[in-house]
């Protein structure tokens, strides 16, 4: 795949793995001839050091996975070392990983909506749909605490047709009692945006539904643009008709 791993005998104070990690990133930024062309790499990096961040070579490799992670959300090509707040991710992908699958199946995901109100006139001018996770045992859980985990391991897609499924169904029950002016704008993953599927889910969504689609606004962020123009203008051409 595209994941290596350098593994770095060390003592304190007489070598930096935070150096040398950017070295090898330096290295593989150097153009590689492939006769007639010139390639061009960048990698990102995440450190993890034992025994201070893990006591067991899985545990070791999770954490330095997950700081990886980080270094590419940070807009990649970059060196990140683990850290508490990582440590804190790594216990919520081992606690909620597993239990989020049957989550979604079992609706215990929520749908929370706050207005969104005009400056002029004080009005309400449309919702946002914030997902949230009722678990029977933690209590009521942010997306801060599980938005990632469902990214990392392959969920995404699924929670994000829940939300938006969801959505149309509440839009749905509003426009029965008579509010036909107001809309519900949601965000959607770069996942779900690059998949060829995605236009007709959000088609079949609004149909089965039976709402208008000037009803949903589809919230786009910056990144999942940047991963694929081209895709990404051709789905946008797509919902926007």
């Amino acid at each position: 795949g595209d994941e290596f791993v350098v593994l770095v005998p060390f003592v304190e104070g007489e070598f930096n793995p935070q150096a040398f990690a950017e070295q090898i990133r330096r290295r593989m930024e150097s153009p590689l001839a492939v006769l007639p062309y010139s390639l061009y790499f960048t990698c990102s990096i995440g450190i993890a050091e034992f025994p201070e961040n893990a006591h067991s070579p899985t545990d070791l490799l999770n954490c330095a996975e997950i700081a990886a992670t980080r270094a590419k959300r940070r807009g990649r090509n970059t060196v990140m070392a683990f850290t508490n707040e990582h440590a804190a991710e790594l216990r919520d992908r081992m606690a909620l990983g597993g239990r989020l699958r049957d989550a979604i199946i079992n609706n215990e995901l929520v749908l929370y909506y706050q207005p969104q109100v005009s400056g002029q006139n004080g009005r309400i001018t449309g919702m946002e749909a914030l997902v949230r996770w009722q678990t029977s045992d933690i209590g009521l859980l942010p997306p801060a605490r599980f938005i990632r985990v469902a990214e990392e391991l392959g969920l995404v897609v699924q929670l994000g047709r829940w939300v938006l499924e969801a959505c149309c169904r509440q839009l749905a029950r509003w426009l029965a009692a008579g509010h036909d002016d107001i809309s519900v704008s949601l965000n959607v993953s770069s996942q779900q945006l690059l998949r060829p599927t995605f236009v007709e889910e959000v088609r079949e969504a609004l149909r089965a539904a039976g709402v208008p689609p000037r009803m949903l606004e589809i919230e786009i962020t910056e990144n999942a643009v940047v991963e694929n123009v081209v895709r990404m203008q051709e789905t946008v051409t797509e919902l926007k008709a």
